[in-house]
Parts: C-alpha cells; structure tokens; sequence
C-alpha cells in the first residue's frame, strides 16, 4: 500500500459522521464510481491527473468511501497564473499530494448533512506532521470552504460518495486564515492586529492561541469598568491581554499538559486543567472548539477573555 494511501487510511477518525440520506446503502450499487463520476463531468480533468499522480485512482473507483471538494479546472488554471506555473507537474510531487488531500474527507456526506463545523483534514502539514483543518461553511444547499472556495456543484452522488465541485483551489492556512474563516473571532484578531502581533502568528514560528469567540471579548468590554472597546485600552494593556492568549509551540489538546504554561505576556502563566472532552484554564474559562490546525500553529477556541494581574 502506497504512504499516501495509508494516509487516507489513518484520517478515518476524523471523518465526516455518515447521517441519514448520506449514508451508502444498497441503493448505490447501481451509481458509478467516484472516479467514473469525474471522469463524466469533463472539467474535472486537473484534478483527476492530481489523483493519478497518487496512486489513487483505485480507491476513488471504489477502494474508500469519501466526499470529495474537487476545485474545477478553470479553478485550477486561475490557481496556476496565481502561482506563476505553468502546469500542476511544475510543482513538487510531495505538495501536488498535500493539495490533493486536502481537498478530500474520509467517509460520505451529502451537502445537506454538512454542518458549518472546523474538519480535520489527511493533509499533515501541521508542525510535527499534525493534520491541517479546514472550515466548512454550510447551510445545507451550499457550502463555503476556508471563506476561499464556493461549491458549485453539489451532491454528485456515486457508489462510493459524494462529490461536491468548489471553484477555487484550497491553500494551506495559517491558524488565523483559519479563524478568519470561522467568522466568530473578530474581536480577537482585531485585538492582536492592534496590539502588532499579526506579523508574528503569520510567520513561521509555530504558536498556540487561545482564541475567545466575539461573544466571550464583548462580556469582557461590558463588565469591565470604562472598556467599551480596544480603543479605551492603554497599548500596553491591549499587549499584556493579547499576548496572554499566546503560547510558543504547537500544542494540540491531547498533547497539552496538566499545568502551568508560560504564555508570551513577560512572567505570565496560565493554568491547563484537561477534562474529558477539553481543558480549563485557570479555573474558570472552558474550551469550546479544540485542535483547529494551521500550518504555523493551533487555536483552541475559548468562552471567557484571559486577563492577566
């Protein structure tokens, strides 16, 4: 078996849950292949040679159960003038793979069982080879990838899944591309672009951000004496609070541990108390949504803003 395809293999656990009508059930016998559905389209052709180049053309004509987020071939050429190539073989075969898997999810899903949810992704480009998410944004009859890419075709059923055409290639993000596209972080990302630490969670250090969600930064503003809003904070407070939420590394939520952590505010610590199905920090801020994986960090998202003394 190919080391790309036990990749596919081992993202299993992080599959899209198969509900209801997005089930395969008997009645797909009769439907063509996932690869036999493609090849019909005629514009998927860029993203069909991608999965040549992978060896994978066996599974997609009936080896594994996916949904697939194929990028259209106008799609692919606009990625290609972007880039500056002038076909996809230009690329390095290790990273026409990663692009090829990350647009793909172990199990099948029609768009309608699609929740607008954080998915981990087979694509481990995360520092120490942890998979990549990517943010699906749905309502049932369309979806939205990474805030990037538009479904444009959807619930193409086959034996073996679903396909749902996208009409942009998806690129690797950063955790804040990621929490761009969550659409509930901007107060925090407004936060660290006012505080000037931006530059540094875009750049190739790895980091872990304890991210509060819009909600959680706007009971700070309200039960906080004269703090409506950023602007009332002295720019060394807005650093001491959003430095607070930073800690250098990549730490996932299974590999965080019980403790005092250092955070990138001088001489401030918070403490990780894990639990079941999340951590605490400090005794009273709980996480919401854990393990949302970009290329240059994680975020952990987070019900209360941590303040420092």
């Amino acid at each position: 078996m190919k080391t790309f395809e036990k990749l596919l293999w081992a993202s299993l656990c992080f599959c899209f849950v198969c509900l209801g009508s997005s089930c395969l059930k008997d009645e797909t016998e009769d439907l063509p292949t996932l690869l036999q559905t493609l090849q019909q389209q005629g514009h998927y052709t860029t993203f069909l040679s991608l999965v040549d180049d992978a060896d994978l053309m066996a599974q997609l004509d009936g080896g594994l159960n996916m949904t697939i987020f194929p990028p259209t071939d106008a799609a692919f050429e606009l990625y290609m003038r972007e880039n500056g190539i002038v076909n996809m073989a230009a690329l390095p075969q290790e990273t026409r793979q990663n692009l090829l898997s990350y647009h793909l999810q172990v199990g099948s899903a029609a768009i309608e069982n699609i929740i607008t949810n954080f998915y981990t992704t087979p694509t481990n480009l995360g520092p120490d080879n942890t998979p990549l998410s990517v943010f699906i944004a749905s309502n049932g009859i369309r979806a939205e990838l990474n805030k990037k890419a538009n479904v444009v075709q959807t619930n193409l059923k086959a034996k073996n899944g679903y396909i749902h055409g996208i009409d942009s290639v998806l690129v690797f993000p950063t955790a804040v591309d990621l929490l761009v596209a969550g659409g509930v972080h901007s107060k925090f990302l407004e936060g660290l672009e006012k505080a000037g630490l931006m530059g540094l969670l875009q750049g190739g250090e790895p980091h872990t951000l304890m991210a509060p969600t819009d909600e959680a930064f706007q009971v700070f503003f309200d039960i906080t004496p004269g703090i409506s809003s950023f602007d009332d904070m002295t720019p060394q407070r807005l650093r001491e609070v959003m430095r607070y939420h930073l800690i250098r590394g990549n730490h996932r939520a299974e590999t965080l541990p019980g403790g005092v952590l250092e955070t990138l505010n001088d001489n401030e610590t918070i403490e990780i108390i894990p639990f079941d199905n999340g951590i605490n920090i400090n005794g009273f801020t709980n996480s919401i949504i854990l393990n949302i994986q970009g290329t240059n960090g994680v975020a952990h998202i987070i019900d209360r803003v941590l303040v420092p003394d």
